[in-house]
């Protein structure tokens, strides 16, 4: 590119490309012109990037921190709800846009002779550099780093990728979630929770991809629920994992090592399925990552999750637990390990294509004991708002964790509110003498339990 009047005439798409990459996560100015100029075939010049980044702050479509990246002060750039805004408010223009360089394409092709075929074939084998991708020629869309034909369609980006440059943009976006939150911030041995899921899955895979730039080791830890054929095969998928890439894998028995399944737990004690699975699961989890000398343990809880957990957190009124609802839980009195969830701004779906396309071994059965509640209900009606308004899952999320949360917790989070429990010593309730742990421990083996403990 050559020419201030063709950089004139780029200034516009640069921006919206600026503006939709930045609605992945924020990122830094050199960064932002890496992959634009990896769209459009060529370099930007030097500084230019800078200049529509000081015009989109100073509408403000754009804010921005200081941070560091191997020790250098670096300035990150991340999109405002007036910014997204402005991004949706364009999708016709822009699909206008589309209809009239296609046509003006046709054109100059036509009348161009050897220098416009020279051209067309230059970004032809740019193109080329890329490896495969399912979606035939002649289907619509491209990939946003290559060019080629898309595999996957991001709704909420606005973007589509190749089956070669999908799975290396969701290892980025998982890597800047976890770097804005500061998850592994002077870790060196993560434990990851696999249940053999999709989620799970990808999260040890993307975590083991990145182990290098982080430094730290992986080890898999799978618990095994004791629900039938479906622990079976969820430990089965997390074994063939911990082969494939060659990772320490441990598989706890929560029978062998605290005397009771899942399933007589549910039956003991008197609360939904899926609440009494996750207090345990949480407790033996930690457990574990402490015997692997962890000093991280990441969870695979996705966006939709946590959309749903925050919205059933406004439907009961529940302060207390939207204030405990974090991306991170710091080690510290109460906690052995740090809890970092690098999953809660991907979305479901998202997870799902990057376990498809990189061919990942997951345990597809749904556990027989999941409720069939409103928070199936509530689950679905974020996923039709979603449809037709892509981003309001992540928009909901993000303005949660980063504005709500901390508010709540500074109201409802106090050192003096956490007890310790009298039989195993972790933290509970204030007040109560036991855990919830404990407390469902014992009436799962029928050594009862003191009046009050539970709750």
């Amino acid at each position: 590119m050559r020419g201030g009047r063709r950089y004139r005439l780029l200034r516009g798409i640069v921006s919206l490309l600026v503006l939709r990459y930045l609605a992945e996560g924020e990122e830094c100015g050199y960064g932002l012109r890496r992959r634009i100029s990896g769209v459009l075939g060529e370099a930007l010049p030097p500084g230019y990037i800078y200049v529509i980044l000081k015009s989109l702050r100073g509408r403000g479509l754009l804010d921005a921190r200081e941070g560091s990246r191997n020790g250098r002060r670096v300035v990150y750039y991340r999109i405002t709800d007036s910014g997204m805004d402005f991004l949706l408010r364009h999708r016709g223009a822009v699909e206008a846009g589309r209809r009239a360089i296609e046509e003006l394409t046709r054109f100059l092709e036509g009348r161009g002779g050897e220098s416009a075929r020279g051209d067309r074939d230059r970004h032809q084998t740019y193109w080329r550099r890329g490896a495969r991708c399912a979606v035939p020629a002649g289907s619509p869309g491209r990939c946003a780093i290559c060019g080629r034909p898309a595999a996957v369609r991001v709704p909420y980006a606005n973007a589509s990728f190749c089956e070669e440059h999908y799975p290396q943009w969701l290892e980025r976006r998982i890597r800047r979630v976890a770097d804005r939150y500061g998850m592994f911030d002077g870790v060196r041995r993560v434990a990851v929770a696999v249940s053999g899921g999709k989620d799970s899955v990808s999260l040890l895979h993307a975590l083991a991809g990145l182990r290098g730039d982080y430094g730290f080791e992986v080890v898999g830890i799978h618990l095994d629920l004791g629900i039938g054929e479906y622990s079976r095969a969820s430990a089965e998928a997390a074994r063939r994992n911990f082969e494939m890439l060659g990772v320490e894998g441990r598989i706890v028995d929560l029978r062998a090592r605290y005397g009771f399944s899942v399933p007589e737990a549910v039956r003991a004690v008197r609360r939904p399925a899926c609440s009494t699975c996750g207090v345990v699961k949480r407790y033996a989890l930690e457990e574990a990552a402490e015997d692997a000398g962890a000093d991280a343990l990441a969870t695979g809880h996705n966006l939709d999750d946590v959309a749903q957990f925050v919205m059933m957190g406004y439907q009961s009124g529940d302060l207390e637990g939207l204030a405990r609802l974090r991306p991170v839980i710091p080690a510290g009195r109460h906690y052995g390990v740090r809890s970092v969830k690098p999953l809660f701004l991907i979305y479901e779906r998202d997870l799902a294509e990057y376990a498809r396309i990189r061919g990942l071994p997951v345990a597809g059965a749904e556990c027989p004991l999941r409720d069939r509640t409103s928070q199936g209900f509530i689950r679905r009606k974020l996923l039709e708002i979603e449809e037709g308004m892509p981003g309001f899952m992540l928009r909901l999320v993000q303005e949660f964790a980063d504005g709500v949360q901390p508010a709540l917790a500074e109201r409802y989070l106090r050192e003096e509110d956490v007890g310790t429990c009298r039989i195993c010593g972790r933290p509970t309730s204030k007040g109560r003498e036991i855990c919830s742990f404990c407390a469902i421990r014992a009436r799962a083996l029928g050594t009862g339990v003191a009046p009050g403990a539970t709750g």
